[in-house]
Formats: C-alpha cells, sequence, structure tokens
C-alpha cells in the first residue's frame, strides 16, 4: 500500500504558486523566503518538526521552489511537499543554507515576513541575529516587507480551501451535537473537553503533532464561572440546571 502524505493535490499547491507569483510580478519580488509555520503549511502542506528547526519556503519568481529544513525535517518534507528541491541543514540552525539558496538563484529583491503591520499574525522563525548577519552577508539583496501580499494572497481562498472551511464547520457541528447529547451531571468539565476533542479528531479534525494544532480555542465552562476567571476546563463536576458553554472549533488540513 502507498501512502499519500500530501494535504492537497499537486495541481493546487502550483495553483498557489502561480497566484503568488502574479503578486511578487506587481510588487517587484524576484523571490519570497516564507517561514511563518502558516504560511510555510499553505504553500507546502509541512510543519516544522519544532519550534527550534526554523523551515522555509523559498519560491522564486521564475524556477521551482526550495524548501530549507533540519536534517531530520528535510526527511519528512521530502514525503509531504511535492518540491523536489529540499535542502537539509544540520542542527544548530544559521542563515548560511538560506544565503546560499538565495545566492544560487541570482536575485536582489527578496520579500520577507519580518514586518507584518496589517495583524501582527506572521512570525518568521529565524532569529533576528541570524538575519542581520544574513542582511551583512548579502549586501547586495534587498529585504523587503512581504507581508501585504501574504495577506492579499491568503485572503482570497481558492475552491480547495473553502471546501476545507466548510469541513471544519460540519465536523464541529457534529462533534458539539454529539457532546451535548453525552454530558450528563457529574462529568467533570475536562471530561466534556475530552469528549469534544475526540469526537473532533473522530471526524477527521486535524490531531495535535509535529507542530500541527489542533481544536482552536477550545473553552468548556459552566454558568457559574466567575466573571475573568479563566476560562479553562477544570475537574469541577457538572450539576443539573448548569448551563454549559463550549466556545472553539476544529481545525480541518489547517483551516
Amino acid at each position: 500500500m502507498v501512502l499519500d502524505f500530501h494535504e492537497f493535490s499537486k495541481e493546487e499547491y502550483e495553483l498557489r504558486f502561480e497566484k503568488a507569483r502574479g503578486l511578487m510580478n506587481r510588487y517587484g519580488f524576484e523571490a519570497i523566503l516564507v517561514g511563518d509555520e502558516k504560511n510555510y503549511r499553505y504553500f507546502t502542506g509541512d510543519r516544522p518538526p519544532t519550534k527550534n528547526r526554523p523551515t522555509f519556503i523559498l519560491l522564486p519568481l521564475t524556477g521551482g521552489p526550495i524548501v530549507i529544513a533540519s536534517d531530520f525535517g528535510a526527511k519528512t518534507a521530502k514525503f509531504i511537499t511535492y518540491v523536489s528541491d529540499v535542502r537539509g541543514y544540520p542542527m544548530p540552525f544559521t542563515y548560511g543554507i538560506v544565503a546560499d539558496a538565495i545566492r544560487s538563484l541570482g536575485v536582489n529583491r527578496v520579500g520577507v515576513e519580518y514586518d507584518d503591520r496589517i495583524f501582527g499574525a506572521f512570525h518568521s522563525p529565524m532569529q533576528w541575529g541570524e538575519f542581520d548577519r544574513m542582511k551583512s552577508d548579502l549586501s547586495n539583496v534587498g529585504f523587503p516587507d512581504a507581508s501585504k501580499l501574504l495577506w492579499e494572497l491568503r485572503l482570497i481562498k481558492t475552491e480547495a480551501e473553502i471546501e476545507c472551511l466548510k469541513k471544519a464547520a460540519a465536523i464541529t457541528s457534529e462533534a458539539f451535537r454529539r457532546t451535548f447529547a453525552e454530558a450528563k451531571e457529574g462529568m467533570r468539565e475536562k471530561d466534556v473537553a475530552a469528549l469534544v476533542s475526540s469526537h473532533m479528531a473522530l471526524l477527521g479534525a486535524d490531531i495535535p503533532f509535529r507542530g500541527k494544532p489542533g481544536p482552536s480555542s477550545l473553552v468548556i465552562l459552566d454558568a457559574n464561572h466567575s466573571p475573568g476567571e479563566p476560562p479553562i476546563p477544570t475537574d469541577k463536576p457538572l450539576q443539573k440546571g448548569d448551563i454549559l458553554h463550549i466556545d472553539g472549533g476544529a481545525i480541518y488540513r489547517g483551516y
């Protein structure tokens, strides 16, 4: 049996590259360096194995993309992504492998995620010290802010992304229905949290592993919690008459 680890079809990722390149051409970027976990996954379907192993995709205006990962992450990236050029580095990370990849493209203007002024949601995994050293080493290369380009790209969803959002909503709705049908007096708030999470997982939601998040913003509590009290499931047993409040949702393929 041949296992397929890809989240989307090769055609879907090619469509995302094409859309990104259209924006790169408009913004005057010869390449973009993407390392934020959510954006890296958007382009590859992969996730960094851990926070201390920076992982990037370098997408040029022309030519094939390059994935840069730790030696450990590079092995799995070859199964999870469709990118043929995957370059691994030994820990700890230093900027050199990224600089070499940029040099190999012969580009002079590379957009990066270091200045997200819109929502403050993008975070490059490259340490500032390494980034400064890379800029000094590549003194002929400009590194303008690409966050506006990335938001413009990601705000307009493809059909495949829309289907994922629909699936996440359907999983959430059914998980809530099952949980409320099974919740009963004497259960702890933590037990209800476990019910919701397990139902979401069984229905196909993302399961946390290798940096991949699971259920989003899961808040479970009864109406007797004091205002301002942390909305975290506790060992408190549910009693007859409690109003159970669940706020959260499933994540499906990152959506």
